[in-house]
């Protein structure tokens, strides 16, 4: 892969031991740069939810460090649990923390792992001296916060992004620009539009014009704003599938992905591959037709005509221990199950970290969150194979405000 400007300015600035926020809009290659300086024995990494960490074979920030699930107590500021001062503590190893799709990530749980750092290593340095690298676009999916969270959320901060916390002026911001899941560059300043809030009625009537009809028909793979729309989309094309039904139950803790326990299947059935395959021949994002089944696997025909055989998938939670001075990592968690879910629809939140090659995006009763609309279209790699079931309106594309501040401050 070529290494543009910014993606080596990036891999510098981690190598020389900096504090640094990967930034960027989807398919610049973020997770990419990250893998260039990794060193499993002082690095630690983390995520935001449970599925970007099993992605990257790391562990919820949330178990890490103990975090609280809401808005801190004053104990929950320096709390300090046996295996975080094991982990972590002036003995361990680590040298590295990473915090994937950081944009999800609350503005004062970052406050707390630097308060925690600090105590655990005596060190008032930010981070008790420990390098933090986080990675994420702010103009995606933003943190979920509960209703009883906000008041105490604006007392103490000019918002619930991260970056208005009280450490993060200790971290360096190193944006990348250079989209590569698009190549297209007029798509590309479409989609930052959307992105930015900027023109954004003219900007949805030339995607519009970009992409394609939408055709309601099983070769369609609809993106929904909600999970009830994508799981009745699904529902109608299955039960007209006449071929064999098998059933494969998962073992373990489905939360570690979004593939249901019991997974129903027919010879026919449209769908989605969510897991890579070690030998490389199917990426998640791959979508399919179901041609054949056993009891250890499904044989699917990709869209360019291809038959892979999908089997069994391991989703790995981990946990972490300092076993004299040497970082190890010990499976904690797994789930075991056929890495596939029906591909006639999906809902945005669970597309991300997907390329799709094609979509119709639906937006239902309406988008009901900031980046979502962004999040939706940067998912497919070509405008021209996007449509809409519906009108994607003004009122559809949530900008924060406060986001774009921020973006416009960098």
């Amino acid at each position: 892969m070529k290494v543009i400007k910014e993606q080596q300015e990036a891999i510098d600035a981690m190598r020389n031991r900096e504090n640094v926020f990967i930034h960027s809009p989807a398919g610049c290659g973020k997770s990419w740069c990250i893998d260039q300086v990794d060193d499993p024995d002082t690095t630690v990494k983390t995520a935001s939810t449970g599925i970007a960490a099993v992605n990257i074979g790391g562990i919820t920030a949330h178990k890490a460090f103990s975090l609280p699930l809401g808005f801190p107590t004053d104990k929950d500021w320096t709390k300090l649990t046996p295996n975080v001062k094991e982990v972590f503590g002036n003995d361990s190893p680590v040298k590295r923390i990473v915090i994937d799709e950081a944009g999800m990530f609350p503005v004062y749980q970052l406050d707390v792992i630097n308060l925690k750092l600090q105590k655990l290593r005596k060190n008032k340095k930010p981070f008790g001296g420990i390098q933090m690298v986080l990675s994420g676009d702010m103009g995606q999916l933003e943190p979920i916060v509960q209703r009883d969270e906000k008041s105490l959320i604006t007392n103490k901060y000019k918002s619930h992004f991260l970056f208005d916390a009280d450490c993060f002026k200790h971290i360096r911001v190193q944006e990348l620009h250079e989209v590569v899941r698009q190549s297209d560059a007029y798509q590309v300043s479409l989609l930052q539009n959307i992105r930015k809030g900027i023109n954004i009625r003219d900007t949805l009537e030339m995607i519009r014009e970009v992409g394609t009809q939408y055709v309601n028909s099983e070769d369609t793979l609809h993106l929904c704003a909600y999970n009830a729309d994508a799981d009745i989309i699904n529902r109608h094309w299955y039960s007209r599938v006449k071929g064999n039904e098998r059933t494969y139950f998962g073992q373990g803790n489905e939360k570690l992905c979004a593939i249901d326990k019991t997974l129903k299947l027919k010879v026919g059935t449209r769908t989605i591959i969510c897991a890579n395959c070690p030998l490389g021949s199917y990426v998640n994002g791959d979508k399919g037709i179901v041609t054949q089944m056993d009891n250890d696997g499904v044989y699917v025909q990709k869209a360019d005509g291809t038959i892979v055989y999908v089997t069994q998938f391991e989703w790995i939670e981990y946990g972490l221990h300092n076993n004299d001075g040497v970082l190890t990592r010990a499976a904690k968690s797994i789930y075991r199950q056929i890495p596939l879910r029906m591909g006639w629809a999906i809902s945005v939140n669970k597309s991300q970290g997907q390329t799709l090659e094609s979509a119709a995006i639906d937006v239902g009763k309406g988008m009901f969150s900031a980046g979502q609309a962004y999040t939706a279209m940067s998912r497919v790699k070509d405008l021209r194979k996007l449509s809409f079931v519906n009108p994607m309106t003004p009122k559809d594309v949530i900008v924060n405000k406060r986001v774009m501040e921020w973006l416009g401050s960098l």
